[in-house]
């Protein structure tokens, strides 16, 4: 994306104490942000940033006796619903994928909240660490604007002001905490919290991933591709009405369209080669790397343009989420699918029982002739289907929430969940409501006559359905062993 300019000191953090600051020369990354900030010992608040340039709350550092407590608060209608943290003393312990874009998924203290929250604390050790005084600290999250009970736009939010120089936009913090002299805060806030939060959070989410006798864990996250609804490896044509922003790897024609509606502002619609569009709004920039072929009747929203760029690296993306792709199709279903008959429609429903992960694996010819799909999971577990076959139809049926003639899947619900085409050469999904999200990077997609409320990666994709702006609210974890 295109380089983006530091925060406005206006936008800056709020001092609390009186601060000491970095030296010129701490350590970071080549490329990134070196600037001396003011700093308070043991203490530190900044900017929480959503989609790039929205500020949706604070990151408030506080380090007592060796201990971090970090605290993530939004503001006014913004709430997340996940979140992930990494404490270190060198950036290149930061887990990275290609183009040296910082990975959520793999940071080592992440939490997602069902409902949606305003406010949490991480609690964490320093001294078990074996880091400090100086520290950067990487702070993701998740966010919603939810209005009168409904989310009207979601983004990906990071703390700090530092920026991370990668083809995705990200902050970092940087902060140095001297020795606290406090006695009776030390005592009160580093045993109460570091005891009770500190093992809590560090022992969660180390036992499930850390202590079982899996070595070899995979998490998924659609990373770059996680900014969009729609993410093609090859062309996209005919697009209608996409409420998320959407990438293209080489060609793209539009016409009569909308795109990014429900998630405004900066690079809404990139395309690697030959943009086409005529008689329709983008709600954001429109990035083209070669070639732009504007009609009549196309308008810019939310302050954008159309600009001449390549910012993302659509090869490093597409072979990452193709090597996912294949990668998740090894996992071991835990939770069973089964072909069954109602009195009016055959269907497939699918019952699992894990409160983090279920896995189901179902025959491509199974969807093919089905009336309706039944996801019958603890609340708030997530979903993988891992879809068999080479040419995939998809159409006419409903998606539900648990047994047939329960409740219609509602797209916030279906965040969690991730059907995986990972042998699809051609995708065709039809006359219907399409909950969840979806990779399919070997596939030629036609999508017609219906929405689509997920993100979705595909080799090629075509038709005017409609897409709807529900990010994957991943991480997803296997094993591979």
């Amino acid at each position: 994306m295109k380089t983006i300019s530091k925060l406005l000191a206006a936008l800056a953090f709020v001092a609390l104490f009186g601060g000491c600051a970095l030296d010129d020369d701490a350590a970071g990354r080549g490329g990134r942000s070196q600037a001396v900030v003011a700093l308070l010992c043991g203490e530190y608040q900044t900017i929480l940033t959503a989609g790039q340039h929205i500020p949706v709350g604070t990151v408030h550092l506080s380090v007592v006796d060796s201990v971090l407590t970090l605290t993530i608060d939004t503001e006014g209608d913004w709430y997340f619903d996940e979140s992930h943290v990494l404490v270190t003393d060198d950036l290149d312990n930061v887990p990275v994928a290609g183009g040296d874009v910082p990975v959520p998924g793999l940071f080592p203290y992440k939490r997602t909240y069902t409902p949606p929250v305003q406010s949490d604390s991480y609690i964490i050790d320093l001294d078990d660490l074996g880091i400090g005084p100086e520290l950067f600290i990487l702070v993701h999250a998740e966010v919603s604007k939810i209005v009168d009970g409904e989310v009207v736009q979601g983004e990906t939010a990071w703390g700090g002001e530092e920026i991370w120089d990668s083809p995705r936009w990200a902050f970092y913090i940087q902060f140095e905490a001297d020795d606290c002299e406090d006695d009776d805060n030390g005592d009160d806030n580093g045993d109460d919290n570091g005891d009770d939060n500190g093992d809590d959070n560090g022992d969660d989410n180390g036992d499930d991933n850390g202590d079982d006798e899996c070595v070899n864990w995979l998490t998924f996250d659609f990373g770059v591709a996680a900014d969009f609804n729609v993410f093609s490896c090859g062309d996209y044509h005919g697009a209608l009405d996409v409420m998320g922003k959407v990438a293209v790897a080489n060609d793209a024609s539009f016409e009569f369209f909308s795109v990014a509606l429900g998630n405004q502002g900066g690079d809404a619609l990139i395309v690697g080669n030959e943009l086409s569009m005529a008689h329709g709004t983008v709600y954001g920039n429109a990035i083209y790397g070669q070639t732009l072929l504007q009609g009549d009747g196309v308008d810019y929203q939310a302050g954008g343009e159309a600009i001449a760029g390549y910012p993302i690296d659509f090869a490093t993306v597409c072979d990452e989420m193709a090597t996912f792709s294949s990668d998740l199709a090894t996992a071991l279903p835990n939770a069973t699918s089964v072909t069954m008959v109602e009195p009016y429609s055959f269907g497939v429903k699918m019952v699992g029982t894990d409160p983090v992960l279920n896995i189901f694996t179902v025959d491509s010819d199974d969807l093919a002739g089905a009336g309706f799909v039944a996801i019958d999971v603890p609340d708030g577990a997530k979903v993988l289907i891992n879809v068999a076959g080479e040419n995939v139809s998809i159409g006419n049926l409903e998606i539900f929430s648990s047994q047939h003639q329960g409740p219609v899947l509602e797209a916030l619900d279906a965040c969690g969940v991730l059907w995986n085409f990972h042998e699809a050469v051609e995708l065709t999904i039809t006359a219907i409501g399409f909950k969840g999200s979806a990779l399919a990077p070997f596939a030629a997609t036609n999508f017609t006559n219906g929405n689509f409320a997920g993100t979705l990666l595909t080799g090629t994709l075509e038709g005017d359905g409609e897409f709807h702006h529900y990010p994957f609210c991943g991480p997803i974890e296997i094993c591979l062993d």
